[in-house]
């Protein structure tokens, strides 16, 4: 069991997990012979309860190295953190096996690749409020959106258009939203959640700065979020696995609906949610790297790989500078355009031209994940 203990410095955190260590006799077993240091057999090994026992022990030890990668990759989560980190974690995991073990419904709709909208949306509903919920908080509101032009199975509203190339986004109205057209999987479904859940749960702690223009912090509640979101999306996939009815679904086929009255409902569902989706503020592009440092960002991004963690994050440490010193040099402009009276400025003569720049610099958050941008959309 992970301890919840929150210590006021590293020192007395580190002599306390001293003490646990020495205190506590940890088995540690040979993969090939499944016995421990001392040679005798795990003898949960012979029933399948058993075995997910172990395995369950095993993922238990993990949140150690995830509570240490939170403290490594980013600056919000310090070494005095580790249990605060490991026990949320802790009580994550736990929050999501209880929801799928005690909910039927749930732990079929994790292995279905045919989940229409509104199925998807009380899924991610679920998952969201019990481990809000657990973790003390209130859950925010779970919306399906979807690209228009290029989810040919959903035939909505073109003036709701949500097209761009997020899985899911924490709006500033403090709902969550999973775009059904870039998820292609119920695991890719679930990392999506728990990486959304972590925005909203820093959305209600006083203690994590949120201020959309605070860049350094910005980025660092990406790469938090990233790393909770992995982390969320294999806990789902263990409880489903070993407490629900099996593994998740490897495909999403963007179902609308089996007769013509439920397919008119999800319509329906995912229009409203687009109208919602388009209301807010968020980024449309990477408006603060110009084109040809976005094709290098992308190109350096994809050859780090899908696994590449650590070569992605430096990455984005890299382009961020670049991307903060183009903000600068964007305000700058600005300034100095305002010294000057309206009739002699070359630009931001007009009020709404203004409110259009500095709108610009505000809203326009710096991506952590990027696609390579085709050819032709260069110019």
């Amino acid at each position: 069991q992970i301890a919840d203990i929150n210590q006021s410095n590293s020192k007395s955190s580190t002599k306390l997990l001293n003490r646990d260590i020495k205190d506590t006799e940890v088995d540690i077993y040979n993969i090939a012979s499944h016995k421990g240091l001392k040679g005798e057999l795990d003898m949960r090994l012979l029933t399948k309860a058993g075995r997910v026992k172990i395995a369950q022990d095993i993922k238990k030890s993990g949140m150690i190295a995830s509570a240490i990668k939170q403290i490594l990759n980013t600056d919000r989560a310090g070494l005095k953190d580790f249990f605060n980190e490991a026990n949320k974690l802790h009580k994550t995991d736990e929050a999501i096996k209880a929801k799928i073990a005690n909910n039927p419904a749930l732990a079929k709709a994790l292995t279905d690749p045919n989940l229409t909208p509104i199925q998807k949306q009380q899924l991610a509903k679920e998952l969201v409020g019990s481990v809000m919920a657990e973790l003390g908080y209130k859950a925010p509101e779970v919306k399906i959106v979807a690209n228009t032009n290029t989810n040919t199975n959903t035939n909505t509203n073109d003036n709701a258009n949500t097209n761009d190339n997020r899985a899911g986004h924490y709006g500033e109205d403090n709902n969550i939203y999973l775009n059904d057209t870039n998820i292609n999987n119920t695991k890719d479904l679930t990392t999506t959640i728990g990486h959304e859940t972590s925005h909203a749960l820093d959305n209600q702690d006083p203690s994590i700065n949120t201020n959309p223009q605070n860049n350094a912090s910005k980025t660092d509640n990406e790469i938090y979020a990233d790393n909770y979101g992995d982390d969320f999306g294999d806990y789902v996939e263990f409880a489903s696995e070993n407490y629900g009815n099996g593994n998740l679904a490897s495909t999403n086929n963007r179902n609308l609906g089996n007769t013509p009255a439920e397919t008119q409902r999800n319509t329906k569902l995912v229009e409203r949610n687009n109208q919602d989706y388009a209301r807010i503020d968020k980024s449309k592009g990477e408006d603060f790297l110009k084109i040809g440092q976005q094709s290098v960002y992308a190109e350096e991004m994809t050859k780090c790989g899908i696994n590449g963690h650590e070569c992605k994050n430096n990455t984005r440490r890299k382009y961020k500078k670049l991307y903060d010193k183009n903000q600068q040099e964007k305000l700058a402009e600005i300034k100095r355009e305002l010294s000057k009276p309206s009739f002699l400025r070359n630009k931001y003569k007009t009020k709404q031209e203004l409110e259009s720049a500095i709108n610009l610099v505000n809203n326009r958050p710096f991506k952590q994940e990027i696609i390579k941008i085709p050819e032709q959309n260069l110019n």
